[in-house]
């Protein structure tokens, strides 16, 4: 009989030892395992956040390249004013005609005449400035000369906003122009804020040809250009003088 007990208490003793771990195995992996729905609920979280990325770098750069090609292709989203100008450049007269070999001289004045006209007012002043000369003697073609001459400051003159004859606070202001069979002259003026300068291009020839019933004047000729630049001329002080007389 105590031979029984002791194998009864054994019996039980086992049973005890197989269960315990097998309810300590399942608790523990209860607690290291996430369950299913939440794994779920990450992966859905995490999709999410990347398409709302994904998408704003797309809306982003659809908005860039869209702006970029209307500022290209609509031309009233350029600025077409041209830079502000300081006063010393706006007043910066043509370079020198680059197909002449030019020589600084003591300027003089062109025929001895009037240069500026106010209000159709001669201005009686010396104007003081500088001045270049260019002679070509003994030449058959001087017309050749005297054109590329003239188209160079026709169209320099024009491009940087030189004009024969300007408004100022009501006040026309002319330069000199006069043209004859053997010279011409003519005057570019412009201004910048309350100063003026004064271009002034003449060309003198002397025609050592005889005459033809063709032309009365013939070559070949001694010509002289003559470029004249005025230092910056103030123009309440150029009114008050015409005034005056």
């Amino acid at each position: 009989m105590p031979e029984e007990n002791d194998n009864d208490s054994l019996s039980t003793s086992q049973n005890q030892t197989n269960v315990t771990p097998l309810t300590q195995s399942q608790s523990g992996e209860q607690n290291v395992q996430p369950p299913e729905h939440l794994k779920s609920k990450i992966l859905i979280t995490a999709g999410a956040i990347l398409g709302i990325f994904i998408m704003s770098i797309g809306v982003f750069l659809f908005y860039f390249l869209t702006q970029d090609k209307e500022t290209t292709n609509n031309p009233a989203s350029i600025s077409s004013e041209a830079p502000a100008l300081v006063a010393e450049n706006a007043l910066e007269p043509p370079e020198l005609y680059s197909e002449f070999e030019w020589n600084e001289i003591t300027p003089t004045a062109p025929f001895d005449l009037p240069l500026l006209y106010i209000d159709s007012e001669p201005l009686d002043a010396s104007i003081s400035g500088r001045e270049w000369n260019y002679k070509a003697t003994e030449i058959n073609e001087v017309n050749s000369l005297r054109s590329g001459f003239d188209d160079y400051y026709a169209q320099e003159t024009t491009r940087l906003g030189w004009n024969n004859s300007l408004e100022y606070k009501g006040v026309n202001i002319q330069a000199l122009s006069a043209d004859g069979p053997t010279g011409a002259i003519i005057g570019y003026l412009k201004i910048s804020r309350d100063k003026i300068i004064l271009i002034m291009l003449s060309v003198n020839t002397e025609y050592k040809g005889g005459r033809t019933d063709e032309n009365l004047f013939s070559c070949p000729c001694n010509t002289e250009f003559n470029v004249f630049i005025s230092d910056p001329l103030f123009l309440e002080g150029l009114i008050k003088r015409v005034g005056e007389y």
